[in-house]
């Protein structure tokens, strides 16, 4: 691997981990892990509650130009439509396929969906 190749994989991986960090400091969420992958053409986010990843309700955004087309492909069990809220947000950061997942235990209240979504739409945008 090139030395390029390798200081730009150091520094997609300490951008993720800031954004992990930052998440997880969330005061009132339980949210525990989150891990955001970055590609040259879109990104996966994945939040989960507990001390292992997991998978849970799956939504997938499509951002070209000014268009957005979204759809759920799992539905979440816990979530209602904070994964739809999440996608569709998350999508007004980044350009091409926003992939999303959310595993919770039990419903979020209003205000840790708030908190969450705060927190996630000043990081990622600083995490390019």
């Amino acid at each position: 691997m090139l030395n390029s190749e390798m200081r730009l994989k150091e520094l997609r991986s300490r951008k993720a981990e800031a954004v992990k960090d930052a998440l997880n400091s969330l005061s009132n969420s339980r949210v525990n892990i989150v891990r955001l992958l970055r590609y040259g053409n879109g990104c996966i986010l994945s939040l989960s509650e507990g001390s292992e990843d997991r998978l849970g309700g799956l939504y997938l955004t499509l951002k070209q130009e000014k268009t957005l087309t979204s759809t759920t492909i799992i539905p979440d069990r816990q979530g209602g439509v904070f994964l739809e809220i999440l996608g569709r947000s998350l999508a007004n950061h980044i350009s091409g396929i926003l992939i999303t997942t959310l595993y919770l235990k039990s419903t979020l209240t209003s205000e840790e969906v708030s908190e969450i979504l705060n927190k996630l739409n000043t990081i990622v945008p600083a995490s390019r």
